[in-house]
């Protein structure tokens, strides 16, 4: 391994993307269930009708799904490219990161 410190934090950085697309979806999953807290206490439920799709419940979903992907995917190659720096881990390590920075642009 040549560079344990970047290593680390790119593998940190996969964890954290990984946690936030695992809350994202479980956001998504508390959304399409009714609350039945609420309802047997009498209050009202803030969630949609059950029969709500994710998509009717957030659209973009499959957006942030896809920015999640480019991102793990960019911290795989990063882990990869300090681990091993060869000619093809270092393109891809840098494309992978140009995508991620292509696709938070407006």
């Amino acid at each position: 391994m040549q560079e344990v410190a970047s290593v680390l934090f790119s593998i940190a950085n996969l964890v954290v993307h990984l946690y936030g697309f695992d809350f994202l979806t479980d956001k998504i999953n508390a959304l399409k269930k009714p609350s039945s807290s609420l309802a047997a206490a009498g209050g009202e439920s803030l969630a949609p009708p059950p029969k709500a799709s994710s998509r009717a419940a957030y659209p973009f979903l499959w957006l942030w799904r896809a920015y999640t992907v480019m991102h793990l995917n960019a911290w795989v190659w990063s882990a990869i490219f300090h681990t091993r720096d060869t000619r093809l881990t270092e393109r891809l390590d840098y494309c992978s990161a140009i995508a991620v920075v292509v696709a938070g642009e407006r």
